[in-house]
């Protein structure tokens, strides 16, 4: 359900309210490279992606220096294994298990290195890409400027 009155939207998702402002839509193909920076801004998605250094958790630092970095949206049919003792799933059941409402699915930030999907903020690391004990690593969040 959506109800839109002015710059506002109204919407129910599993019997809770959700009131909003309208946002853009995010042009087809979006991709923002990161270069190492602790917060990366994605304004046209609402919010920011913050990557806080952490050894033995995280994403390998020395993996994702193997190829460029990037973050992109959702196209469809992305699997994901964020645990080794689970089988790979894909990405859309994660969100959906999660309780992201539907809308948001699609301005989601995911993490890429080349293009290998390593990480979904919120959800968890693909466990190809997590960092060993000793090892340094980034864990990736991301806050709305809603919530920040």
């Amino acid at each position: 359900m959506l109800v839109e009155i002015g710059a506002w939207q109204f919407r129910r998702f599993r019997g809770r309210l959700y009131i909003e402002r309208a946002q853009p839509d995010v042009a087809a193909g979006f991709r923002e490279a990161w270069a190492g920076e602790n917060a990366l801004p994605l304004l046209v998605l609402g919010g920011v992606l913050r990557f806080k250094p952490e050894e033995g958790r995280g994403v390998s630092v020395r993996k994702l220096n193997s190829a460029r970095v990037t973050v992109r949206l959702r196209s469809g049919g992305e699997r994901f294994q964020p645990d080794a003792r689970r089988p790979r799933r894909t990405l859309k059941n994660l969100l959906q298990e999660r309780g992201i409402p539907w809308w948001r699915r699609g301005r989601w930030p995911l993490v890429y290195c080349g293009e290998d999907l390593v990480s979904v903020p919120g959800i968890g690391d693909d466990c190809a890409w997590q960092a060993d004990r000793s090892e340094a690593g980034v864990i990736i969040s991301w806050e709305t400027f809603e919530q920040a």
